[in-house]
C-alpha cells in the first residue's frame, strides 16, 4: 500500500490536471462554479490545504468528483469528458486509500 504522502502527492496531480482544463472561456453554466476562475480558485485552495499535509478537504473533493457534480459538469460543458473520466477513476482509487 503507497504512503499517505505519495497518495496525496497523486491527488494534488489530479487537481492539477483538472485546473488545466478550466480555461478562461469555460462554460459554467451548468456547473456549480459562477466562473472558471472560482473554480480554479477553489482548487488551488484544496491543493494548498493538501500541501501542508491537511486532508479534511477531501470530502469536498469528493462531492466535486461525484456524478454529475461540478468537474463532471464542467468537462462536458468544454470538451474533456473523455479525460476526466479518467481522472475521476484515477481520484476514486486514491481516495480509497486515503481512507483506509
Amino acid at each position: 500500500m503507497p504512503d499517505k504522502t505519495h497518495l496525496t502527492e497523486e491527488l494534488i496531480k489530479i487537481l492539477k490536471e483538472v485546473k488545466a482544463n478550466i480555461h478562461d472561456d469555460a462554460d459554467c453554466m451548468w456547473s456549480y462554479f459562477e466562473t472558471p476562475q472560482d473554480a480554479r480558485n477553489e482548487i488551488e485552495q484544496y491543493v494548498a490545504e493538501l500541501e501542508a499535509g491537511n486532508i479534511s478537504s477531501l470530502q469536498d473533493i469528493r462531492l466535486h468528483f461525484a456524478p454529475t457534480a461540478g468537474y463532471q459538469e464542467l468537462s462536458i460543458q468544454n470538451g474533456w469528458s473523455n479525460e476526466y473520466i479518467k481522472l475521476s477513476d484515477r481520484f476514486d482509487k486514491i481516495e480509497s486509500e486515503l481512507k483506509k
